[in-house]
Order: C-alpha cells, then sequence, then structure tokens
C-alpha cells in the first residue's frame, strides 16, 4: 500500500493543513489515519520548529510502512505513528469500530484534530465515534479538520457533531479558502467554558 494511493489527501486539503498549522502553531496534533498527510504535517512542524503529531493508524502493515516513511524523511521528531487497531467501542448503547486509544499517550491537550479514518466503507457514519471520544481532549480554541465532508455521511456526522457539543462551530476565519470536501470546526473557548460552569 503506498501513501500516495487513491486515498492520500487531496493538495487542496493538503494546503489547508499547511495553512493551518502555520497559522496556529499546535503543539499537539492528533491525526487519525496516516499517510501522505502525515509527512506533510511533520514537515510543517519541522518548519515552525515546535509540536508533535501523533497518528492512529488501524492497519498494522500501513502503520510500520508510514512510519518508515516517516524516519527516511527524518522526521521522527516531529511525528509518531501509533498502530491502533480497531475495536469496538459502544456509545449510546450502539457498537461502533474505532481506533483503540490506550496507545496515545499524550501529556495536555489536543490543539489540532485531524480526521481522515477510519474508512468510510467501514460502517455507516465511521467518523462519527471522534467526536464524543476526542473532542472532550481539544483545547480551548482548538481546532478540527474533517476530510471527505463533501460526501453524505461526513455532512451527517457534521450536523450531529454541531447538535451535540454547540462549544465547537464552523471556523469563519481560516488560514486558506477550505476546499468543498474538508470541514473546520474551532472549539469556542468562551462557550466551552459557559457549558462547564452553567
Amino acid at each position: 500500500m503506498s501513501l500516495f494511493n487513491g486515498w492520500a489527501v487531496t493538495p487542496q486539503v493538503g494546503q489547508l493543513l499547511i495553512a493551518t498549522l502555520h497559522k496556529s502553531k499546535p503543539r499537539i496534533v492528533v491525526e487519525c489515519g496516516s499517510g501522505l498527510s502525515t509527512l506533510l504535517l511533520g514537515y510543517a512542524l519541522q518548519k515552525i520548529g515546535s509540536g508533535k503529531v501523533f497518528s492512529l493508524e488501524h492497519d498494522g502493515r500501513h502503520a510500520r510502512q508510514t512510519r518508515s516513511f516517516v524516519q527516511a524523511h527524518c522526521l521522527t521528531k516531529w511525528v509518531q505513528v501509533i498502530h491502533a487497531p480497531l475495536a469496538v467501542t459502544t456509545l449510546n448503547e450502539i457498537p461502533w469500530k474505532w481506533y483503540d486509544l490506550r496507545n496515545l499517550k499524550i501529556r495536555g491537550t489536543i490543539d489540532l484534530l485531524f480526521i481522515d479514518g477510519p474508512p468510510g466503507n467501514l460502517q455507516a457514519r465511521s467518523r462519527y465515534p471522534a467526536g464524543p471520544l476526542l473532542f472532550r481532549r481539544v483545547s480551548d480554541d482548538g481546532l478540527v479538520i474533517l476530510d471527505d465532508a463533501h460526501r453524505q455521511d461526513e455532512r451527517a456526522i457534521v450536523k450531529r457533531w454541531l447538535r451535540e457539543f454547540p462549544e465547537f462551530k464552523r471556523h469563519d476565519r481560516p488560514a486558506r479558502p477550505i476546499p468543498r470536501q474538508a470541514v473546520l470546526l474551532k472549539r469556542m473557548a468562551q462557550i466551552h467554558r459557559l457549558r462547564n460552569h452553567g
């Protein structure tokens, strides 16, 4: 499996990732689904001079391949590829296949969450669990980018996220125009504080 196969991020989404990192300068980036985007994120952090990418990959072979590319590009200081096999997680009494997060060991909150996995054909709305399982770990004013947002399932996921997590809003001042394949959300710190203390 190549990092440059049909599942690779589009140039437009890649440019959005790079521009967002340069503007927000995140300390912790978590990526769901590794590949070409992992290298782009790593190179962007290397240029900034700070931060680290924690990339979750459910496929063991693909995780090893991405890790070898990271090593070949001398990005191990900036990127950690985590093999996170899919495990059944129950949310509101409904079982979902989602990354096993036990090996995601980060200190602090997530400043940028990039969701490009698991594959959409795994189950209906397969990326929905990112909300209930990871949004609470996103920092105040942190960002979430969902890839493949032009697909019907992803559009439904975004609507549900915005309903269930009202502290997240569509980001209306991005670093660059948002391509139709992506959605950029921002955690609004003031709304988050009011919700926690209301």
